[in-house]
């Protein structure tokens, strides 16, 4: 009697592997088509030619003629559990040094920069220890100019005028790293004017992650110092061994079969609980940043420099047809001005002169959500520079 089944079952059995695998190959199909990015869609309306590999795909092809390519590494990437050297933890401050940098991808094109021997994104001479700096700029991925090439950032603009520019930004930044940026970076050294650079979307977002550091949380502390200019080899060499390991197991772990379905569900598993994309409200902490801000204007005019706050706008102010993020400070605009204003801190506000283009949406990669294209780099530098020419001493 058994014998007798045997077909039935097989039957049933090749059934149910036609579906399970017709029902794969659907799915397979339909995150394809979720991953395939609006840009190339919108780069192929303007006529823009577009590169769709993914960024680990340019950095393994990068190496194949300079092995030095590496990804934009943010400091908030080492929230939770920091980089450890051989005999010690730490919080570091910028990404890998001496390095080719593969940047992100919004205009067509993933940009490219270089770093300095710390890892910021500055022209290896920038440092020379005898030269005062002109212009310094703290701040996260608007201020390091992301996105864009060099020569296209705001603070690689201002170098035509300002040749001792020094660009401490790193993508992810918020108050408190920027402020661990001064005290690591800038102390003991002349510099004539330090740029706070304020993005008005997500810095208070950026500022509760960093609450939870212990480490970013003592630099309030007037004398808290991780030495990180004394470290910076042994950084560099940690860091980039992380970033190796990274890549090689991103690489081996590349799915041959369905590699859509396997990133999309990568993508799942691997988001963090409360991230931007899930975030539905954020604490305005105007005290904590109120401290920091104080806490930098302080060591700034210690060494004969002056703090300039730059506030930069973000993408919904200029369409009305997109809804703020629930975590987006600009409704609270008005009391981070006059914060600011009551510190005795100057402020440029990029606002207004964004508005004065005819269509300011035409400032952002195709003209949806996103980083400053060049043009509204070069806004953002006209409006720096315009201030700097009216406080020459």
């Amino acid at each position: 009697m058994y014998i007798y089944k045997l077909p039935a079952f097989f039957k049933s059995f090749l059934l149910v592997v036609l579906s399970v695998s017709l029902s794969l190959l659907v799915a397979e199909v339909i995150a394809g088509w979720m991953a395939v990015d609006a840009r190339a869609g919108l780069a192929k309306k303007y006529g823009v030619k577009y590169d769709g590999r993914d960024r680990l795909q340019v950095i393994l092809d990068c190496r194949k003629t300079n092995q030095n390519c590496f990804p934009s590494v943010p400091p908030s990437t080492f929230t939770d559990n920091g980089l450890k050297l051989t005999d010690s933890v730490l919080f570091p401050l910028a990404g890998p040094a001496n390095a080719t940098v593969i940047g992100c991808n919004e205009s067509g094109y993933y940009s490219t920069y270089k770093t300095d021997r710390f890892g910021f994104r500055n022209p290896s001479a920038s440092w020379l220890k005898s030269v005062p700096i002109d212009l310094a700029f703290v701040g996260d991925s608007y201020a390091i100019g992301d996105c864009v090439n060099e020569g296209e950032s705001f603070a690689d603009k201002l170098r035509e005028a300002y040749p001792r520019v020094i660009d401490l930004a790193y993508a992810g930044n918020g108050p408190l790293i920027e402020l661990a940026t001064i005290k690591e970076y800038l102390s003991g050294r002349q510099v004539r004017f330090v740029f706070w650079v304020y993005f008005e979307r997500n810095d208070f977002t950026n500022l509760e992650r960093s609450k939870n550091v212990e480490t970013l949380v003592k630099y309030l502390e007037p004398d808290f110092t991780q030495d990180l200019v004394l470290k910076k080899d042994k950084i560099n060499a940690a860091m980039r061994d992380y970033v190796n390991n990274r890549i090689e197991v991103q690489e081996q772990g590349r799915a041959k079969v369905l590699p859509n379905l396997r990133l999309l569900f990568w993508k799942i598993r691997n988001r963090k609980p409360g991230s931007i994309g899930t975030r539905k409200s954020i604490n305005y902490d105007l005290p904590m940043f109120q401290e920091i801000l104080v806490s930098a204007k302080h060591k700034v005019e210690e060494s004969g420099g002056q703090l300039v706050f730059v506030y930069l706008p973000e993408y919904e102010r200029f369409n009305s047809e997109v809804q703020k993020a629930p975590w987006s400070a600009s409704r609270i605009k008005g009391e981070v001005v006059d914060m600011v204003n009551s510190l005795g801190i100057d402020l440029i506000d990029i606002e207004p002169a964004f508005r004065m283009v005819e269509d300011p949406l035409n400032l952002f990669p195709f003209r949806i959500q996103g980083h400053y294209n060049e043009t509204g780099h070069s806004i953002v530098a006209s409006e720096i520079q315009k201030y700097l020419s009216s406080h020459q001493n």
